[in-house]
């Protein structure tokens, strides 16, 4: 053997010794792409034998190449193949290898070398492989990271962003088996918003007790809990079986700032060892971000949750609702406010403050008097306010208003309006109700005054004077029979008086007054009236007289008016002294008649000009001559007057007369 061959065989000798201790591993394929070597570290990059790499031995089907997209490649297709069939330069590439019972792939970088004859044919392909799965398992890594914050940013729903985490961890690692216990302080209990199992189905919020998931979130550590190191935390009473067991299991806590908020759970039900430490430190190193991630989605939640339900309150309440800031400019308002307003539509659309303002304010009585107490408000912060407003067209509203507090300082105004317009009209018919019922008792007690004393006592001296006559007759004595007679026919006068009265008094007080009004010549009927009234005034030498336009038209009930006439005048007689005046008027001020009778006599006191024509108020006083009365008369005077809507009041000063004046309308 020549030196120049010894040398290339010591060498070729030296170069195999050192391939076969390499760790990158070395494939030489002919261009049949039949495999002429191949070193022991390929073999353990490749998870192949010998055999199956020269092609000897069949690879197995539960063998997988994947290209660096994660496509399967064919088994028949070994990887330096395409380079041989394809290409005549050097090609890196990346491929994928899972082999039998493994979940994690083993990912390898393949460079291809082919060589070349001095014709330039190809005579072989050097195959590298070199094993970049730490590499590739970072790149994952940082993938899954920006998946995550995507998700974050792009996803509202706390459950679809646990399922898209939950798909981004199974692009790493088994996840088949994944879920996230959550802890509740308020209950002590974990809820499971996220729960994908094989077997269990997901669980009712509960203590967790002593399970695997508790240790976790009481320990604060995350733990990658074999079988072997289950029955050591067992027998040490750290945790009991929870659920279905598992032989892998990896979990870690979901720690923020302010504490531990729940767990995150792998766990696989068949194989042992399925997760490693560096699955556990991967988990960890996301753990606090997801938490964080988590922990504000639920905020966001519980705070969608609040505004809602602000929200649905605001929508349900009777009230309308009005907030506003401390400017003055509308932030949030209810469509019960819209209603009660009667804002329509265009001016919603608008959202122009001044627009609703005016809107508002052209419906009220007084719209000055409510921007004011708006101003008063915003210049006392704090105060509390409750006032009525009124409205042109008959409503009523309560508005009420406090301060609207955050963080201790006032940050605008919050109004509530309701409609009390019904409520207001019942109060005021129960006002008006009330005032009746005093009213109704005021008037049977008059009445009992009237059939116990003012009636019974003419009748006495009826009967005490007709008595006397009987006596004197018999006893054919004839002196003071006259004077006897005048003074029965007196009280029978009144007491005739008083009876008409009395009748016409109760018939209106109990509604079987009849209201018959008629074009009637006012000076007639005062003609007629003045006449009866003469001989009352004649025989106490009062002068009575009238001032009345001629040709004077009314639509009156005639009965109703003659004796409203007939009590003034009678009254007017009764408080004049002999030798006083009464002087009768009746003019036509634009569409009304008003009638005033103008006496010399006593007059009335201030304080008592309120009684004459009140039921429940008792006035009555004796005439210039004695004379008896009731009050009865001014009370009915009233009645009727009302009746015919006019108004009726006397003007009055002690010593020197009265005057009684109704108006009435002339149609």
């Amino acid at each position: 053997m020549s030196n120049q061959k010894r040398t290339a065989l010591t060498e070729g000798i030296i170069y195999q010794s050192l391939i076969e201790d390499l760790h990158t591993g070395f494939i030489v394929q002919a261009p049949d792409s039949s495999v002429l070597y191949s070193n022991p570290a390929a073999s353990n990059l490749l998870g192949l034998t010998q055999e199956q790499i020269c092609g000897k031995v069949a690879i197995d089907h539960t063998w997988h190449f994947l290209g660096e997209d994660g496509s399967p490649l064919a088994t028949n297709e070994f990887p330096a193949q395409k380079v041989i069939s394809t290409l005549q330069a050097i090609e890196n590439y990346v491929i994928g290898v899972r082999r039998a019972n493994q979940e994690a792939l083993t990912w390898i970088l393949v460079n291809a070398i082919p060589g070349f004859d001095d014709d330039g044919q190809l005579n072989q392909v050097v195959v590298t492989f070199v094993d970049i799965s730490e590499r590739k398992q970072a790149e994952f890594e940082i993938n899954i990271l920006h998946e995550i914050v995507r998700g974050v940013v792009h996803t509202n729903d706390l459950n679809d962003l646990l399922t898209l985490i939950h798909k981004s961890l199974s692009k790493i690692l088994y996840a088949e088996n994944c879920f996230f216990a959550l802890y509740n302080p308020g209950t002590g209990l974990f809820n499971f918003p996220y729960f994908v199992d094989k077997f269990d189905d997901v669980p009712e919020p509960q203590a967790m007790k002593k399970s695997c998931t508790m240790y976790v979130f009481q320990t604060g550590i995350s733990v990658l809990i074999t079988p072997e190191v289950f029955t050591r935390l067992k027998e040490n009473n750290e945790i009991e079986l929870v659920g279905s067991p598992s032989p892998s299991w990896i979990g870690v806590p979901l720690q923020t700032s302010s504490g531990t908020i729940g767990v995150l759970v792998l766990q696989h039900y068949e194989q042992e060892n399925i997760y490693n430490e560096r699955h556990l430190k991967f988990l960890d190193s996301i753990a606090s971000q997801v938490a964080n991630v988590i922990e504000r989605k639920r905020a966001e939640d519980e705070l969608e949750k609040s505004f809602s339900l602000i929200a649905a309150t605001l929508e349900s309440t009777a009230d309308g609702i009005l907030v506003v800031n401390r400017n003055g400019k509308i932030t949030q308002f209810n469509k019960k406010f819209l209603e009660l307003w009667k804002i329509p539509d265009h001016i919603v659309a608008t959202k122009n403050d001044e627009m609703f303002l005016t809107y508002v304010l052209d419906q009220l009585i007084d719209p000055v008097a409510f921007i004011a107490k708006i101003e008063d408000l915003y210049q006392n912060e704090e105060e509390i306010s409750y006032d009525i407003i009124e409205f042109k067209d008959g409503r009523t509203f309560e508005r009420y208003s406090q301060a609207q507090q955050f963080k201790g300082k006032s940050v605008g105004r919050v109004w509530s309006f309701r409609n009390v317009t019904e409520q207001r009209k019942t109060m005021v018919a129960l006002q008006e109700s009330e005032a009746r019922l005093r009213e109704i008792n005021a008037t049977k007690d008059k009445f009992f005054s009237i059939i116990s004393h003012d009636l019974k006592s003419p009748f006495n001296g009826i009967l005490g004077f007709s008595g006397l006559l009987v006596d004197q007759i018999e006893k054919r004595d004839y002196e003071g029979i006259g004077e006897y007679a005048a003074i029965i026919q007196q009280s029978s006068q009144r007491a005739m008086e008083l009876l008409t009265n009395l009748i016409e008094w109760s018939r209106s007080q109990s509604g079987r007054l009849e209201f018959n009004p008629e074009y009637i010549e006012i000076g007639r009927l005062i003609n007629d009236v003045l006449e009866l009234a003469n001989v009352s005034a004649l025989q106490k030498s009062v002068s009575l007289t009238k001032e009345v336009a001629q040709h004077i038209t009314v639509f009156v009930d005639k009965g109703m008016i003659s004796s409203v006439l007939r009590n003034i005048i009678s009254n007017a007689i009764k408080f004049t002294h002999p030798g006083g005046r009464i002087v009768l008027t009746a003019e036509l001020l634009g569409q009304e008649l008003k009638i005033s009778v103008i006496d010399t006599g006593v007059g009335i006191e201030n304080k008592n000009l309120h009684k004459l024509f009140r039921i429940d108020e008792s006035y009555s006083v004796p005439g210039t001559q004695n004379e008896r009365g009731t009050g009865l008369g001014l009370i009915l005077c009233k009645e009727f007057i009302d009746i015919h809507r006019g108004r009726i009041w006397v003007e009055s000063e002690p010593g020197k007369g009265s005057t009684f004046s109704f108006t009435i309308p002339k149609y």
